[in-house]
C-alpha cells in the first residue's frame, strides 16, 4: 500500500483496531433483527468501502505519514488526529501509540472547562502513557465554561507534572490550531505527533492537508 508523503501508513494499531471492531459489530446486530433487514452482502460492501480518514470519520482515528526522501536523510513523521476525550478512550489511544515505533512523541492535549479536576486529572495521566517527550497543551477558546481563562491548561500542565512529564517538555498555547501549527512546524525526523483536536478538528485537519501539498510540492522539485 502506498505509504508516501502525508499518505495513510498501512502498519497496524492493535486497540485502535480493536475497538473499531467492537463498535462495529454493535452497529451490525440491529440490522439483522430490524424489521426490514439488511442483507449481508450490502452490509459487507459498506463495511469495505469505509475509510477511517479524515473523510469518512474525521478526527477519530485519522493516521497521517510523511516520508522524506533519501537525498534529505530518509525519515519518517507520522501524524496522527483523534477525538479521545475521556479516560478509557485515551487509555486504549495511549496503548495503541505506544506501538508505534517513534524518536519522539508529540502529543497535543487540551480539554473543556465543564470537566471536574478529578476527571481532567484522570485524562492526563491517561495521556502520559503516551510517553510524551513534547506535551503542547492548549486553551479551548469557548469551551472555557465558567472557568477563568488558561485555568485547564494550568491544571494539565500541573497534574502532566506530577505524573513525571518535565516541565521543559511542556508548552502552552492559546489555541488547538496554533499548537498544530508548532508541531508540524517543529516536526523532527522520526516524530509521531499525536493531535487531540477536541475543537478545532477542521482547523487541525487542513494544517495537515497543507503539509501533506508542501511536502508533495517539494517531491516533484527534487524529481520524485
Amino acid at each position: 500500500a502506498d505509504a508516501s508523503h502525508f499518505g495513510r501508513p498501512q502498519f497496524q494499531v492493535g486497540r485502535i483496531k480493536d475497538t473499531q471492531l467492537r463498535f462495529a459489530r454493535t452497529r451490525i446486530q440491529p440490522l439483522h433483527v430490524a424489521a426490514d433487514p439488511i442483507a449481508d452482502e450490502a452490509i459487507r460492501a459498506g463495511l469495505a468501502s469505509f475509510r477511517g480518514d479524515e473523510t469518512d470519520n474525521p478526527g477519530r482515528g485519522n493516521w497521517f505519514e510523511h516520508e522524506v526522501s533519501a537525498e534529505d536523510g530518509g525519515w519518517t513523521v507520522r501524524i496522527l488526529v483523534d477525538f479521545a476525550h475521556n479516560e478509557h478512550g485515551m487509555r486504549a489511544l495511549a496503548e495503541s501509540v505506544r506501538a508505534v515505533p517513534a524518536e519522539r512523541v508529540v502529543l497535543l492535549l487540551g480539554q473543556a472547562g465543564d470537566r471536574l479536576d478529578k476527571d481532567i486529572g484522570d485524562l492526563v495521566r491517561a495521556a502520559c502513557g503516551m510517553r510524551p517527550d513534547r506535551l503542547l497543551v492548549t486553551e479551548l477558546p469557548g469551551y472555557e465554561r465558567g472557568r477563568e481563562p488558561f485555568e485547564v491548561p494550568a491544571i494539565i500542565r500541573r497534574d502532566a507534572i506530577e505524573a513525571g512529564i518535565p516541565q521543559s517538555s511542556i508548552e502552552t498555547f492559546p489555541s488547538p490550531s496554533e499548537a498544530t501549527a508548532n508541531a508540524l512546524g517543529e516536526a523532527r525526523p522520526g516524530d509521531l505527533i499525536v493531535l487531540l483536536a477536541l475543537t478545532q478538528r477542521q482547523e487541525a485537519l487542513d494544517l495537515v492537508a497543507r503539509a501533506e501539498l508542501e511536502a508533495e510540492k517539494k517531491h516533484q522539485r527534487v524529481g520524485f
